[in-house]
């Protein structure tokens, strides 16, 4: 049986946002999960975290706790008597350089702009978590005198506010060396890009599968 607990959680470096591309129905979605029984919201927002993406870091409680009630397709995955499902979100900074590991339930990622993850998210209550995440997010991104000049990174295009960190490579930026590194590793083996799904109008479907 599916639980009537869940958690979102937003992973942001800079002023990018990760998405990911869940692999059983082709919907853009951000870190998310059920709550195991035992667990509470946050402990359950860590462990998520860890499996889906392999990130280790704090988590901030956006305090957005939404109800969706569930879809009649969808009931026969609740016990009887469960329509309701209660979701809860969280924030967590992602260090420089750092690319998640993505288990078994995602076979992409992607680190956008706000703009560009809010079109690309399935879900509109993700995106309301996603707007929340945004709005905390801008009194603390002051600018740098590298940001004034709108550098990013090269590689996974965060804007650059940690001039201390950055490293060159081949006339380009990139924020660290570790993604230095990644892409000149990309450019000789270059991934192919993956399609993706969606073009279905948001049902109330479970938010984690």
């Amino acid at each position: 049986m599916r639980k009537t607990r869940e958690v979102a959680i937003f992973v942001y470096r800079g002023d990018r946002h990760l998405v990911a591309h869940r692999a059983g129905d082709g919907h853009w979605n951000v870190i998310a999960g059920q709550v195991e029984d035992g667990e509470t919201f946050e402990q359950a927002a860590v462990r998520e975290l860890d499996e889906e993406a392999a990130l280790t870091a704090p988590l901030v409680d956006l305090g957005l706790v939404q109800d969706y009630e569930v879809d009649a397709e969808y009931l026969p995955l609740y016990a009887t008597g469960e329509h309701m499902v209660r979701v809860a979100s969280f924030a967590a900074a992602a260090p420089a350089g750092w690319e998640p590991t993505l288990n078994h339930e995602h076979d992409e990622y992607r680190w956008c702009s706000l703009e560009e993850a809010l079109a690309l998210l399935f879900w509109p209550g993700v995106k309301d978590g996603l707007r929340a995440v945004a709005a905390r997010l801008a009194p603390v991104l002051q600018p740098s005198s590298m940001e004034v000049n709108g550098m990013r990174c090269a590689h996974c295009d965060t804007l650059i506010t940690d001039e201390s960190t950055v490293a060159k490579r081949d006339g380009k930026t990139f924020c660290c060396n570790n993604c230095a590194t990644a892409y000149m590793r990309a450019q000789e083996a270059p991934d192919e890009t993956l399609t993706t799904g969606g073009g279905r109008t948001p049902t109330n479907a479970p938010l984690t599968r």
